[in-house]
């Protein structure tokens, strides 16, 4: 079972930061960091729906006014973070 205080600890550090979703390089950046500290800290086999849910609760949490173009944003970041979370766990056990 994953950590999900820690995942949300982990991932607020790039979503508590005003610009999270306008995808300029420092903002994906950040977003990448944070998954990669999630990857090793909590393992890359991790329920989607713990993600969304951690995710869906940053956001109220931080922007709490988000706009339907935040939430598409917040689930392609989703949908990357799930495949990441994929590839990873693949490339360990083939």
């Amino acid at each position: 079972m994953v950590n999900m205080d820690r995942m949300k600890a982990i991932l607020s550090e790039w979503i508590k930061v005003d610009t999270w979703h306008t995808g300029h390089p420092l903002d994906d950046k950040r977003f990448h960091k944070a998954l990669s500290k999630v990857f090793s800290e909590l393992g890359v086999r991790m329920n989607g729906g713990d993600f969304e849910e951690v995710l869906h609760e940053l956001v109220d949490e931080y922007h709490p006014n988000w706009n339907q173009g935040h939430k598409e944003k917040l689930i392609n970041d989703f949908h990357c973070g799930q495949s990441m979370s994929l590839a990873i766990f693949m490339i360990r056990n083939e």
